[in-house]
């Protein structure tokens, strides 16, 4: 950020300390401790993990052994990589984190300052309904105009497992949800799934947005699996306990990354077009981890929280 003069960046950077004791406040007395993740990543594992990344994004270095590193895009994964092999089983741990990620923008490299946090070891309803709640708080404690979208990674797991597409297939269905293509899924599904029986559903999906009822009585008519109903029965729970009028439920919304497992969600502000806030359910072993820990966690993109508040 520029500044047109000395005294301006004291007060924005005073500013911003503030509103990060603000949010360490709110998250401490729920019981989250801090914690400071690596900075580097392995190039290979972090790829594998999230495909959708493009490896041009990533900043990279050379380490001493020869190896490929980068700068840490995500701070989910940076945390697990150092939780997951010292954790013992029945541990629940809630864990909060003020840092950055690191993105190569073909002109420069951008530092972008994040306030997350995760909360392991818990995979009840309980706790997404906290999880939610803690965003809420956070957004209407800075008394931000703010837009919660919520889904459920289920019923995109099971329906792309369903419709048993190629890679290749796969890479654009998924380019065409998160750019909200209409005209190009009808393209998609006349060319790759004219026979398929879940066709309806994939032709439907962009519609599946608003409340859950509204949700349900456009699937009324099709055979769902009941991994599908599942999901549509946790978001609806998750509506009744929440009770927010700026939430709304969005079952074409694809996550930012591939880990996703259950609910997961982005938050949106006013004269803000890209998402403030990232985060959902996820369990390590979709991470490549063999030991299975169940977790949910958020990202704030705190220099956007703050353009807001001042």
């Amino acid at each position: 950020m520029t500044f047109l003069t000395l005294n301006d960046a004291l007060n924005y950077h005073q500013k911003r300390y503030q509103i990060s004791k603000q949010l360490e406040t709110i998250v401490t007395e729920k019981g989250y401790q801090l914690i400071e993740p690596d900075h580097l990543e392995n190039y290979d594992r972090f790829t594998k993990i999230n495909q959708r990344i493009k490896p041009q994004s990533m900043v990279k270095i050379i380490d001493t052994d020869g190896a490929v590193r980068i700068l840490r895009p995500d701070i989910t994964t940076s945390i697990i990589k150092e939780l997951i092999p010292k954790w013992n089983n029945g541990l629940k741990l809630k864990i909060f984190y003020n840092a950055s990620t690191f993105l190569n923008t073909m002109e420069n490299i951008q530092e972008q300052k994040q306030f997350g946090i995760e909360y392991l070891g818990d995979d009840s309803q309980k706790s997404d309904h906290e999880t939610i709640g803690l965003i809420l708080e956070i957004f209407n404690t800075f008394q931000l105009d703010f837009f919660l979208e919520i889904s459920h990674a289920g019923f995109l797991n099971i329906l792309i497992k369903r419709l048993n597409l190629s890679d290749d297939e796969l890479k654009i269905f998924k380019t065409l949800l998160y750019k909200k293509n209409r005209y190009g899924l009808n393209q998609f599904i006349a060319s790759n799934l004219r026979n398929h029986p879940d066709k309806d559903i994939v032709k439907r999906i962009f519609d599946l947005q608003g409340k859950t009822n509204l949700i349900r009585e456009k699937l009324q008519n099709l055979d769902l699996p009941d991994e599908i109903v599942y999901a549509l029965d946790e978001l609806n729970a998750l509506e009744k306990e929440l009770s927010c009028v700026n939430c709304t439920f969005d079952l074409s919304l694809l996550g930012q990354f591939d880990y996703y497992n259950g609910i997961f969600f982005k938050g949106y502000l006013m004269n803000i077009p890209q998402a403030v806030l990232n985060g959902g359910r996820y369990d390590t072993k979709k991470m490549g981890y063999e030991k299975s820990v169940p977790a949910i966690g958020f990202s704030f993109a705190l220099n956007d929280i703050l353009k807001a508040v001042i």
